[in-house]
């Protein structure tokens, strides 16, 4: 068997891939505003960026309602990550499984090990009252939050969040909560946790264009933290112009407010029509509000290894994320990103055909 990726979009093995569903990227595609700013900038790629972000850093104040002087910016989540986990320097951590791997290699590359908040399949993987005991138990240094979760997809309460928060104030935790694909939410700024930062100074908040913007190949992240103390530890281990002239491009541009407006109102178009179509076929289709879908089998199919449909995809040119590696998960769940119906329906057709050629009998789906 394969060994599973770190990440989706693997996209350069063989064969080649026609279809990515394994990344969670804006399914419009790079804003026409972002497309057009890059082609009438290359000429800068002469210069070297801005060591500061300033430029980048009012925008995205202005636009997210944030002091600029509470951002940071970053060659995209993953340095930011692993930014904030050398400048808190934690004993112990605390994460839920599953979430994303990112934080637990950030922390293994200072040689801490993660504690786990295992969330149960069977209360659907949300994050309940039991964190808050495994919190008050361990009171850990620093804590991961996943906002809506990655690769379940549900989104944990504001008043939750608060709770959390109190406490992490209350014994001098971090609390770093990761909003990367928060703006794909209904409502997303009331679920935000950025009018917070100026009341709770251990509270850090990632975001990125990597999934807003269909940008993952830019490398354009930011972090906010009303704490500058923090905010300078981390400047100071920052390599050199890490923030390339292209993604601050990007970052300065104004897209319309009509994109994310269109991209929300194919998002929930799309969520159900891929959700009934998953359902027919015998899935399970986990409750979520991302711009992805997260499944398993309905019923588990007897002894030994379940079916790999991501294996049997890949043969036809479609990637999909097994999501067995993510800690905390059995073998077969899988993570699908939201994509145009067109794809979409390419994707359940494929569905349809490995279910079809295993049972060895037609799919009653006419997707």
């Amino acid at each position: 068997m394969d060994q599973l990726p770190r990440h989706g979009g693997d996209i350069y093995g063989d064969p080649p891939i026609k279809l990515d569903f394994s990344v969670n990227i804006n399914p419009l595609g790079i804003p026409t505003e972002i497309r057009r700013a890059l082609k009438q900038n290359i000429h800068r790629l002469m210069c070297y960026p801005d060591p500061e972000s300033r430029g980048v850093r009012g925008q995205l104040g202005a636009v997210l309602g944030v002091s600029p002087d509470m951002l940071l910016c970053g060659n995209g989540a993953s340095e930011l990550i692993s930014l904030a986990v050398q400048a808190v320097s934690p004993h112990t951590a605390l994460v839920p499984a599953p979430t994303f791997s990112g934080y637990q290699h950030a922390l293994a590359a200072i040689g801490v090990r993660a504690d786990h908040a295992l969330l149960l399949e069977a209360e659907q993987f949300e994050l309940r009252d039991s964190f808050l005991d495994i919190m008050e138990r361990k009171r850990p240094d620093m804590i991961f939050l996943c906002r809506p979760n990655n690769p379940v997809g549900n989104c944990i309460p504001k008043k939750r969040m608060v709770q959390i928060l109190e406490r992490c104030e209350a014994w001098g935790s971090y609390l770093l909560a990761d909003e990367c694909f928060l703006g794909f939410t209904e409502q997303w700024r009331e679920k935000s946790l950025m009018p917070l930062l100026k009341d709770y100074p251990h509270l850090l908040i990632l975001n990125a264009l990597t999934k807003t913007y269909a940008l993952p190949g830019l490398r354009m992240g930011f972090l906010m933290c009303g704490d500058a103390d923090l905010r300078n530890r981390m400047k100071a281990l920052q390599p050199e112009w890490s923030v390339s002239v292209p993604a601050q491009i990007a970052g300065l541009t104004q897209v319309s407010p009509a994109y994310m407006r269109k991209t929300r109102e194919l998002l929930r178009r799309e969520r159900k029509f891929l959700t009934g179509a998953l359902q027919a076929l015998g899935f399970r289709v986990y409750p979520g509000e991302a711009n992805y879908l997260f499944f398993t089998e309905e019923q588990e199919r007897g002894e030994g290894d379940p079916l790999r449909y991501d294996e049997a995809l890949r043969k036809q040119g479609i990637l999909i994320r097994n999501c067995s590696n993510f800690y905390g998960l059995r073998p077969g769940f899988y993570r699908i990103a939201v994509r145009k119906r067109r794809e979409n329906r390419i994707l359940v057709e494929a569905l349809k055909g490995v279910k079809g050629h295993v049972h060895g009998t037609p799919s009653p789906v006419g997707y």
